[in-house]
């Protein structure tokens, strides 16, 4: 059991970090995207 409960958390562990670095590319990159598309409307104007 403790080898199961042992591999059970490690990839939840794994998941957890893995959203959490998705997340975190996707917070940062996202204000850049709405940046540029307000550039680009503001030209567009």
């Amino acid at each position: 059991m403790s080898l199961l409960t042992g591999l059970a958390l490690g990839l939840m562990v794994m998941a957890v970090g893995s959203i959490g670095m998705v997340w975190y590319a996707v917070s940062h990159l996202k204000p850049r995207d709405r940046a540029n598309c307000e550039r680009r409307g503001k030209h567009a104007q």
